[in-house]
């Protein structure tokens, strides 16, 4: 009989006994695999055991040890009640352990083992880094040395290759993009162009906030989630650069480049976009509470259901622009001249919206709310004040649907001064007017006016008063 002992916790220690039997059975097959060579027999025997010792696995030795454990509290607990249920409960405590200790065992070692790999990528990822700070201190002093031009493109090849390099975390890419701000490599100054461009580097998810990326090339980037909230962005290039979900509150983006930029999702509360040249960008549903468009050209710009409330667009360049179902409550869109022409408002919201003075010819407005909207001065039909440039005419259809009976009968542009589905007036079917002003607009008629909400509570010329039938 073979005997064997464990010393496990607390000092127990129990005994597994492997009866001859096993042993010999165990030989017997060894003999067998092995061709049944004679004179074998001591090695057969001794080859049995230490496959038997081997094939002892751990729920064995496990079953032994609670078995032991189990034995020992028993020892210790009084002849009584408690004593009888522990013993008719040990059989389950012991299936129990059997199955739980594993278990945690290999959570345990699975836990150990995944942050020694976290270790090892963090120590991996921090000698890159070091690895790429000394390449680029060295190319920045041959540059400012040798004024080698062409430094600048083997600048952007190291750090593509840092970009590209599976050891690096977000972590990582933040502490070089730092470094490298703090180095003035990735800004322009005093235009002169960066040194480093970041275009398509790959900068999901990490925070940037109040950083200083001024005129940075981020062309064809990805900042996904970036948290961009303060940054100083102004003249940057964002040409089809991916910024779903990013975080640019009050972000200053004073003569940036939006082309085919990517923001869904995004937060641009109170962003400072003046100047900036915006060009086939989608902002539908966008938060841009408060954001400031002064003196920007925007172009093919959708900001359908986008919350404009307080925005300003005073002295703004739009062609093209969509605002249907759009928040513009409070937004200041006067000083535009002819850029809000043919344009759709419909179910927007401008409510106390400052439009004095502006050109609203041909623009859409169906089901607008206009309720104390200021329209002081504003041209809406063509006949009555040229406020369209004839360049700028070309660029839309020489013909609109009409409210004839006749689908064949199209309408001319310049002819347009009753409601329909695009209009000369900011007035439209189900469009709400209260308490808006009127003084001093250009092109309105009664049937335009009549054929909105509320539309006797709106301040009007008196001329204009008596036209409604409105008593004085």
């Amino acid at each position: 009989m073979l005997e064997m002992t464990v010393d496990k916790l607390d000092g127990l220690r129990y005994t597994y006994h492997i009866q001859n039997e096993e042993i010999r059975q165990k030989a017997y097959q060894i003999w067998k695999d092995n061709g049944r060579l004679a004179g074998r027999d001591i090695e057969n025997w001794n080859k049995a055991e230490q496959e038997i010792r081997k094939s002892l696995n751990s729920n064995k030795l496990l079953s032994l040890y609670l078995r032991s454990l189990i034995g020992h509290i028993e020892r210790g607990l009084p002849k009584s009640r408690t004593y009888n249920l522990f013993r008719n409960f040990a059989p389950f405590i012991e299936a129990i352990g059997i199955v739980v200790i594993p278990i945690v065992i290999l959570f345990v070692t699975l836990y150990n083992n995944n942050q020694r790999d976290i270790q090892e990528s963090a120590t991996r990822g921090q000698n890159a880094v070091k690895n790429y700070l000394n390449q680029i201190i060295v190319i920045s002093a041959n540059r400012e040395n040798n004024h080698d031009n062409n430094s600048g493109e083997l600048l952007r090849q190291v750090t593509l290759a840092f970009w590209q390099d599976p050891n690096i975390g977000n972590i990582h890419k933040k502490q070089v993009l730092e470094a490298l701000i703090d180095l003035q490599l990735v800004q322009e100054f005093e235009d002169q162009k960066p040194v480093i461009s970041l275009e398509g580097m790959i900068l999901d998810s990490i925070n940037l906030s109040d950083a200083d990326l001024r005129g940075v090339d981020f062309s064809n980037a990805s900042l996904r989630n970036t948290d961009l909230r303060g940054v100083n962005l102004s003249n940057a290039n964002l040409t089809k650069a991916n910024l779903t979900g990013a975080i640019l509150t009050g972000a200053n983006l004073n003569g940036a480049t939006l082309n085919q930029t990517e923001l869904s999702d995004a937060q641009l509360s109170s962003a400072d976009f003046r100047r900036a040249n915006i060009l086939s960008v989608e902002f539908s549903a966008v938060d841009l509470n408060g954001a400031d468009f002064r003196d920007s050209v925007l172009k093919n710009v959708n900001f359908l259901g986008a919350d404009l409330a307080g925005v300003s667009f005073v002295g703004a360049k739009l062609d093209h622009i969509t605002f249907t179902n759009a928040d513009l409550r409070y937004s200041r869109l006067y000083g535009t001249g002819t850029d809000l022409a043919y344009m759709n408002f419909d179910n927007a919201n401008l409510s106390d919206a400052q439009l004095n003075n502006t050109c609203l010819v041909g623009a859409s407005f169906i089901k607008a709310d206009f309720s104390r909207a200021n329209l002081t001065g504003a041209v809406l039909s063509k006949d009555e004040n040229n406020c369209i440039d004839d360049r700028r005419l070309a660029d839309y259809p020489q013909t609109l649907p009409s409210t004839s009976t006749d689908d064949d009968a199209p309408r001319s542009i310049d002819r347009i001064y009753i409601p329909t589905y695009m209009i000369s007036a900011p007035l439209a079917d189900e469009a709400n007017i209260r308490g808006a002003n009127f003084l001093g607009a250009e092109g309105l008629s009664p049937q335009q006016i009549k054929s909105a909400r509320n539309w006797e509570s709106a301040t009007y010329d008196s001329d204009f008063r008596q036209q409604l039938g409105l008593l004085e």
